[in-house]
């Protein structure tokens, strides 16, 4: 009829016509009159008007790639839905996705296209709307899915032989990777005629798949090579090359491109003994630092001892030492105990001055206490640290068995056991469970088997956090 229809006003105007409170429409916006029929007007046209569906994807994309599907739908009364309305994305290729509401009353899914020639060379299926199980529209969806073949030759012929070298390599979405499950061969025509078939070898790369074929021949018949590629993505084989053997080719081969690194062979599932060997090596390392930063404590504070010990006998000589002295009174030898006779009494029993008597007996003192110290020292000197280090670890022996024993333990746990982290903390509790029932029953092993729990389930709980930080510093670094 040439009239211009406004779904959003049509839908705003049933809302205004709708009473609540009498579950009922209004025949017009005065809201005086209503008509029972037209409720029923209403839901029929909500039931079965056909919907307007917008639908956006990639129509387009590399395999590896990701597709996003977002769809908006509406007809002449719904445009906001409820819960019990439901999008789906079928294929034969993906089977059922179900495409999640959003914020604006649109559905989407976001889905990767597998590097597989399953879904090559293109994506078929159906969008559908339910509401509750039953279906309200059908949407074809369509889209086109490739990848790069990248391919490098280099042939060299000489009169005897014929080198031929192809680098292979798929490019998808993620970037290149090599064909490694392909093959190859070479056809060979002696003057037209099928002479035999020669398979290449390959070798894979990190991002190719390098083939070679030198193949000989001692005749001057003509040959023609028809090399060809199999591989998922063309089972019935692709032609990478025809020639002949008088084809201009050069005489002479360029340098080769060196070979970048092999692909690193995949992890097995056997022991890593190098692990093994080195967690228990770095384990030796650290308890060997542990033990002399003990050793070198005992001897600081050895020392230290020593040296107070060595200031109080000084101090005491000054003191309380009795000193002989030969005098000159009656010429007879005279003990005099500097601690209870004063510089008078010095004067009255000998002709000696004060002063001359202080310069000799603090001479005296300093002598004989110098002698004890040297003698000391001596001894020092003469005892090696290696006496020491031996005699501190037979002091610390439990300390240092201890801190050997945990320090490997600990390195070997943590390349063997962080992947065995939720096995620790389930045994860990069941054992703390069990030390609980133990202690209500009034047994004496409760406690030791609690703390054998934590200590189990917190060394799972350890490494979690260490494979935490170490996943964060990968992809940070």
């Amino acid at each position: 009829m040439g009239i211009n229809f406004n779904i959003e006003l049509t839908s705003s105007l049933v809302d205004t016509l709708y009473s609540e409170e009498l579950n009922e429409y209004y025949v017009n916006t005065d809201l005086r009159v209503i008509s029972q029929n037209a409720f029923l007007w209403v839901t029929d046209i909500a039931m079965n008007d056909a919907f307007e569906i917008d639908c956006n994807y990639k129509k387009f994309l590399y395999l590896g790639g990701v597709n996003t599907i977002s769809v908006s739908f509406s007809n002449m009364i719904f445009t906001k839905f409820d819960q019990y309305f439901t999008v789906h994305f079928e294929s034969q290729q993906f089977g059922v996705l179900v495409l999640e509401e959003q914020y604006d009353n649109t559905y989407q899914v976001n889905f990767m296209i597998p590097e597989d020639p399953l879904y090559y060379p293109s994506v078929n299926g159906v969008l559908k709307i339910y509401h509750y199980s039953r279906l309200l529209d059908v949407l074809s969806i369509d889209f086109q899915t490739t990848y790069s073949l990248n391919t490098t030759d280099f042939i060299v012929k000489n009169d005897e032989n014929i080198l031929f070298e192809y680098n292979i390599s798929y490019r998808f979405s993620s970037g290149n990777t090599p064909a490694d499950n392909s093959r190859v061969y070479v056809t060979v025509y002696k003057e037209n005629v099928y002479h035999e078939t020669e398979n290449f070898t390959r070798k894979d790369f990190s991002e190719y798949s390098k083939f070679t074929l030198d193949y000989n021949y001692s005749d001057n018949a003509e040959y023609t090579f028809n090399i060809t590629m199999v591989d998922a993505f063309n089972p019935n084989g692709l032609i990478l090359y025809n020639l002949t053997r008088s084809s201009n080719l050069p005489s002479n081969p360029p340098v080769p491109i060196p070979d970048p690194d092999p692909i690193p062979t995949p992890p097995s599932n056997e022991p890593n003994t190098d692990w093994f060997v080195s967690s228990i090596i770095i384990g030796l390392g650290l308890s060997l630092v542990v033990t002399v930063v003990i050793i070198t404590r005992k001897l600081v504070k050895k020392r230290k001892t020593y040296t107070n010990r060595s200031e109080n006998v000084e101090g005491n000589n000054h003191d309380t030492t009795s000193l002989n002295f030969i005098g000159t009174y009656d010429n007879r030898d005279q003990t005099i105990d500097y601690g209870q006779n004063t510089q008078a009494d010095l004067r009255c029993k000998t002709n000696i001055e004060p002063n001359s008597f202080m310069n000799q007996y603090n001479s005296h003192v300093k002598t004989n206490s110098n002698k004890s110290f040297g003698k000391e020292q001596k001894g020092m000197n003469e005892t090696t640290l290696r006496n020491y280090i031996i005699g501190l670890l037979k002091e610390n022996k439990k300390e240092t068995i201890w801190i050997t024993t945990g320090i490997i333990m600990f390195l070997v746990l943590y390349f063997y056991g962080r992947d065995l982290i939720a096995q620790f903390i389930f045994c860990g509790v069941i054992i703390i469970v069990i030390g609980f029932i133990l202690l209500y029953i009034n047994s004496k092993m409760g406690r030791r088997v609690i703390l054998v729990g934590v200590l189990i389930a917190g060394f799972g709980l350890f490494i979690f956090v260490l494979k935490i930080i170490e996943l964060w510093l990968i992809l940070i670094f």
